[in-house]
């Protein structure tokens, strides 16, 4: 998952309060994992990154949606892509105090952050 900024020049934020956003992840026999990279991840932990720029993306990072909508519709196509693996929405938070940028991923309002916490999954 990429996020695409503005352009080269956007500078990263510090997050003032908790900052609401989703994710999608994938339950699998031993726990829960991330879609991309297949990370192993927990519901009330909280999870620290490296942000990596180059020009105008985002790499390396802890992505999240900012749209729980948008989440989903997104989460439906990846269900087709996937051949019917099933993806769990989660409510997610990037700390007050952490590092992160607001940019697009495949055309909705996305964040990478610095930071990230699984708070819990959603029905």
């Amino acid at each position: 998952m990429c996020l695409t900024l503005k352009s080269s020049e956007t500078k990263p934020k510090i997050a003032t309060k908790d900052i609401v956003c989703y994710k999608g992840i994938i339950e699998t026999p031993k726990g829960f994992i991330t879609p991309y990279q297949g990370f192993k991840v927990k519901i009330g932990k909280t999870y620290f990154s490296e942000i990596y720029k180059y020009d105008d993306e985002i790499d390396v990072g802890l992505h999240s949606f900012a749209i729980y909508e948008e989440m989903i519709a997104w989460e439906k196509r990846e269900i087709e892509i996937r051949k019917g693996a099933e993806l769990k929405p989660v409510k997610c938070i990037i700390p007050r105090g952490a590092t992160y940028y607001t940019g697009e991923f495949s055309t909705n309002k996305s964040y990478a952050s610095s930071e990230l916490k699984y708070v819990e999954l959603i029905d």
